[in-house]
């Protein structure tokens, strides 16, 4: 079973750009810290501070619940 992570906040930043898409969290029991994906090589490429896809992917699906869809 995977781990559950409560994640708090999400943003995409602008203040520190290191992708294409950088993201700001905040999470419960774990701090904060940022994410970034960028193209390279024909890639995708994730900077992700040592979290585990599983954390990746629960900082995505917050960005996700938070958003507005414009549709």
């Amino acid at each position: 079973m995977s781990k559950k992570y409560n994640i708090t906040h999400v943003e995409i930043t602008t203040d520190y750009k290191e992708g294409d898409i950088d993201v700001g969290w905040i999470g419960e029991g774990i701090g904060f810290g940022h994410l970034s994906f960028e193209r390279k090589d024909n890639r995708i490429i994730c900077h992700n501070e040592t979290m585990s896809k599983n954390f990746i992917k629960a900082v995505l699906l917050k960005l996700v619940d938070v958003s507005i869809l414009d549709s």
